[in-house]
C-alpha cells in the first residue's frame, strides 16, 4: 500500500516541506500584523508647505525623521544639491526641488531612479510623505 504522506513517490518530501511553509506564513502575517500596527495617514489630511518655508526651514537643516517601522533617519538637503542621509539609512545623492516643499532624489547606493518626496502639515505636525505612500514624522529640524 502506498505511503499517504509523500508526494510524487518521494517518501518524506512533503514532510520536510511543511516546517518551511509554517516558516514562511508566519513570517508573512508578522510583517502584515506590523503593517497594520502602523498605518499610514491618508495623504489628503496634509498640506504640502509652502515654497519659502521649505526654502528657510529645511534646505541646508538637519532635519530628523521616523519612519512607520520606528527607524530613526538624519536628512539633509544642502543648497548646492547634494543630499545626505545618515542613521537608519546612510547614503549620498543630489536633490532638486519639484513644487512647493516638494524635491526628487536619486541617491547612490539606491537603484538609478530619482525618488520624490514632499514636505508637508498634517494638522501641526511636519511629515515627509514619499511617492510610496509611506509618512515618516519630523522630529526635529536643526
Amino acid at each position: 500500500m502506498p505511503n499517504m504522506h509523500t508526494s510524487c513517490g518521494a517518501p518524506g518530501r512533503l514532510g520536510r516541506a511543511r516546517p518551511a511553509l509554517a516558516w514562511s506564513l508566519a513570517l508573512s502575517l508578522a510583517s502584515a500584523a506590523a503593517q497594520q500596527a502602523t498605518p499610514a495617514p491618508p495623504a489628503a489630511q496634509a498640506e504640502p508647505i509652502s515654497e519659502q518655508e521649505f526654502q528657510s526651514s529645511i534646505v541646508d537643516k538637519s532635519v530628523s525623521l521616523t519612519n512607520p517601522r520606528g527607524i530613526n533617519v538624519q536628512l539633509r538637503l544642502e543648497k548646492d544639491g547634494r543630499s545626505v542621509a545618515s542613521g537608519g539609512f546612510n547614503d549620498v545623492g543630489r536633490w532638486r526641488v519639484t513644487g512647493p516643499g516638494s524635491y526628487c532624489a536619486r541617491w547612490n547606493k539606491l537603484p538609478s531612479e530619482e525618488r520624490c518626496s514632499a514636505f508637508a502639515r498634517r494638522g501641526s505636525q511636519l511629515v515627509l510623505q514619499q511617492a510610496d505612500g509611506q509618512v515618516l514624522i519630523v522630529n526635529g529640524v536643526e
